[in-house]
């Protein structure tokens, strides 16, 4: 399915331009993203603000992980660093799965939630308090949605399987630290399985 970005998730990447200029950082990362979003008034946008992700609480986080430099030229267009490439990649696909015509802000949401590598998911919305899994924020986004839970289920399922078969793999090859993170991985999705079977 071919996805084009809503008007309301464009506006929220060039939110993030914005924040990464401000910052004075060269690229925009998952980070910005996130401070994008806040700045929108789309459903993400409200839900964050309910939780009490706000563009003034978040950004202090924002610093101390990625730093401040020099402001950037307010019209120097910055690229997308791999890590916001893959959020907007994952948003795409939660589209597709949502059979949406439009790739939202909603579906970056739920992409920030879900990329278990992302600064925002293990960083930022931690700092400010933010614990919900991927399937919590899903079903408070989306709450009269008809879900297709025995597909995500097994996407689940094959996830968890992955990265256990990456944590065996570096075991054998002496990568303690690499088998605890592909671990911590498989750990994430279980925790993700069990909580969408209570639905």
């Amino acid at each position: 399915m071919n996805i084009t970005y809503s008007p309301e998730l464009n506006r929220a990447i060039a939110f993030a331009q914005e924040e990464a200029r401000g910052l004075g950082h060269h690229c925009v990362s998952s980070a910005h993203l996130l401070l994008g979003l806040c700045r929108t008034d789309s459903i993400a946008g409200n839900f964050l603000r309910a939780l009490g992700v706000t563009l003034p609480f978040a950004l202090p986080i924002v610093e101390m992980l990625c730093g401040r430099r020099e402001p950037l030229p307010k019209d120097l267009i910055l690229p997308l660093d791999q890590m916001a490439h893959d959020d907007l990649a994952l948003a795409q696909s939660e589209s597709n799965r949502l059979k949406s015509v439009l790739c939202h802000p909603e579906h970056l949401l739920l992409a920030l939630f879900k990329d278990p590598e992302s600064i925002s998911a293990v960083g930022i919305l931690p700092a400010l308090g933010v614990s919900l899994s991927y399937a919590e924020a899903e079903f408070a986004i989306w709450p009269e949605r008809n879900y297709d839970l025995a597909g995500y289920k097994q996407q689940l399922q094959a996830m968890i399987k992955t990265w256990q078969m990456r944590a065996e793999m570096a075991k054998h090859q002496g990568f303690a630290h690499l088998e605890a993170r592909a671990m911590q991985h498989a750990d994430k999705y279980k925790k993700q399985l069990s909580d969408l079977e209570q639905f």
